[in-house]
């Protein structure tokens, strides 16, 4: 069986692209035949060989004049997926939904937002869209939470266990920053920016020093945040146990 798994980019590290990487090799591993569309050109190079290395391949579109639903649409009728599954809700997913294609496709999102509404951005056609998806995952109960509150969503709504499917026997293929703190307390990975809040888990991280608790914390990403989020890493006095790591 067939399954696009389609993602607005695959350009740094950020949960979003982590969690779409690691749907495709779930997918995978279980049978699938798992393609990744990704609608940027820009790959970032962890990916490309991680998903190449398993023989997933990557689809980006070649003409950017070309229709975001005409690229999709070409593709459904080349390839004849039986799910197309967006990682997360955002443009891409809501136009292809507003559009209600007559191909027969079961389309599935994942929404993955766990931001306040401060920091969140929802518009009238998003929630009309969501309406004409197959099925909608949401990454945690906050996500679940954003679903109902923000986009009324009446469900039904699968809320994402922690580990659908164990990889660890995949530890070889991982991006070579994630092998050498596969073992760590924590890791975060995210885009560094404002709505992730990065700064709350510093000052967790920091509570649970001052406590006592010997644990390491890594966090992988990139972002317009990282500057100011390394000297709160240096002020908090967590050099030692918090690591930003770029790739």
């Amino acid at each position: 069986m067939k399954i696009f798994i389609i993602v607005e980019w695959l350009e740094q590290y950020g949960g979003a692209e982590i969690l779409a990487t690691t749907t495709a090799l779930m997918a995978n591993e279980i049978g699938f035949d798992v393609f990744v569309i990704c609608m940027t050109p820009q790959i970032h190079s962890d990916y490309e060989t991680l998903l190449n290395r398993l023989g997933i391949p990557i689809i980006v579109p070649t003409n950017n004049a070309e229709n975001t639903n005409q690229f999709i649409a070409n593709l459904v009728n080349c390839y004849q997926p039986a799910i197309i599954h967006f990682i997360p809700f955002e443009e891409t997913a809501c136009s292809w939904l507003e559009s209600v294609p007559p191909y027969g496709t079961a389309t599935i999102i994942t929404e993955v937002t766990n931001a306040n509404q401060n920091v969140y951005w929802i518009t009238p056609r998003m929630k009309k869209a969501l309406l004409n998806a197959k099925h909608v995952i949401a990454m945690s109960t906050t996500a679940k939470n954003n679903l109902v509150n923000w986009y009324k969503f009446p469900g039904p709504i699968t809320i994402m266990p922690p580990c659908a499917y164990s990889l660890a026997h995949l530890r070889e293929y991982l991006p070579q920053p994630l092998q050498e703190h596969f073992s760590r307390n924590i890791v975060c990975i995210a885009r560094l920016s404002e709505e992730k809040g990065i700064e709350f888990l510093l000052g967790a991280m920091k509570q649970l020093r001052d406590d006592g608790l010997d644990v390491k914390l890594s966090i992988f990403g990139e972002g317009t945040d990282l500057a100011r989020l390394s000297l709160q890493v240096k002020m908090m006095g967590l050099e030692k146990g918090g690591f930003l790591k770029k790739n």
